[in-house]
């Protein structure tokens, strides 16, 4: 038997075969935001301006960051993630390519040899 203490101190008991009698998990269904999603604490918010996230921003950019898509404004960038207008501006869609066919080879110029 082994004692399952939770983040929020409570606990229960299972059968396993560890040896273990005491068994604290790191996340469990307390601590986690799938399981728990409206604890604004558990929430990911991102304010590590001095850190290795503020590096990764000055090197990378901001294109990475997570963008609630609240309003309908946009300031004239495109997304990151779509590249449908891109696309269109290369090959229009009235436009139609040919499938590329391979040529038959030429048939061949080269005498038979007969046995004799």
């Amino acid at each position: 038997m082994q004692l399952v203490q939770l983040s929020d101190g409570s606990s229960y008991t299972v059968r396993t075969t560890s040896p273990n009698p005491l068994y604290r998990p790191a996340k469990d269904t307390r601590n986690t935001r799938l399981w728990q999603p409206s604890d604004e604490a558990l929430s990911n918010s991102e304010d590590d301006e001095a850190g290795s996230l503020a590096l990764f921003r000055q090197r990378y950019g901001r294109s990475f960051d997570a963008v609630s898509k609240k309003s309908g404004k946009s300031d004239g960038r495109m997304d990151a993630d779509n590249f449908t207008e891109l696309l269109q501006s290369y090959a229009p869609v009235g436009e139609t390519t040919k499938p590329k066919v391979r040529a038959k080879p030429p048939p061949s110029t080269k005498p038979s040899k007969k046995k004799k």
